[in-house]
């Protein structure tokens, strides 16, 4: 069992948020050596394969109450969520959505996509966390009193990446910034892999999204809810 003193600990805290095995017809495994004849028996091992600052990788061992059997079950569990943010800029004359150039090393390309990430320990909400990334994003600082008066900040849903494989749940936050003239946008944290920005209409985001040049979970999920909270005004 690999990390496991640290991974009983977590078993614990895991078993008083399960639901009962009678709703689910599943049982977590916890008992340590319950956990050891699995690994025998499977030549599998259970555990915490990683700890980042952010989320565990979890192999947890699972029985079906259906068949006794017992089964691995792979999981990455946060510690802390995110946000993203849907960005409309409106003009005089146009409206625009903004979206990030940014090189994604496991997709090896660079992709289309809307501001994220992940909330730091003194975030007070949400909404917080998405203006954050955002300006360390795009130098767009809607903290900033100016900024804030041509600036509506709300929350308009969450989504859950992949509930197959973890808990993430990410707030999706819609940021509507009125202005004269267009921002200029930089990069402020150059620990990023933003290459830079686009400002898009409605109906060249549209396009990107039908003809698979938008293919990023968060911006299709931010971008179908606005969609649909605007059709229920």
């Amino acid at each position: 069992m690999l990390n496991q003193e640290q991974y009983i600990q977590l078993l614990k805290h895991k078993a008083e948020t399960e639901p009962p095995a009678a709703e689910t017809g599943l049982a977590l495994v916890t008992d340590p050596d319950a956990i050891a004849e699995f690994e025998r028996e499977s030549g599998l091992t259970a555990g915490v394969l990683t700890n980042p600052p952010y989320y565990n990788i979890c192999m947890d061992v699972y029985r079906s109450g259906k068949t006794g059997r017992c089964f691995r079950y792979c999981n990455v569990t946060y510690s802390r969520q995110g946000a993203a943010v849907l960005v409309i800029v409106r003009t005089k004359e146009e409206e625009y959505f903004l979206l990030n150039r940014q090189y994604r090393p496991l997709l090896h390309k660079t992709v289309l996509e809307i501001p994220r990430g992940f909330a730091d320990p003194d975030d007070p909400d949400a909404a917080y966390t998405a203006v954050r990334e955002l300006a360390e994003e795009t130098g767009l600082n809607l903290l900033e009193e100016k900024a804030q008066s041509c600036c509506q900040i709300t929350e308009i849903g969450t989504v859950h990446p992949d509930s197959g494989l973890s808990n993430s749940s990410v707030a999706l936050i819609l940021a509507e910034i009125r202005t004269d003239q267009i921002p200029e946008l930089a990069v402020k944290d150059q620990n990023e892999t933003i290459l830079g920005h686009l400002l898009v209409t409605e109906a060249e985001l549209s396009d990107m999204i039908a003809d698979e040049r938008i293919t990023d979970g968060f911006t299709l999920s931010a971008y179908a809810k606005y969609c649909a909270k605007r059709s229920c005004r």
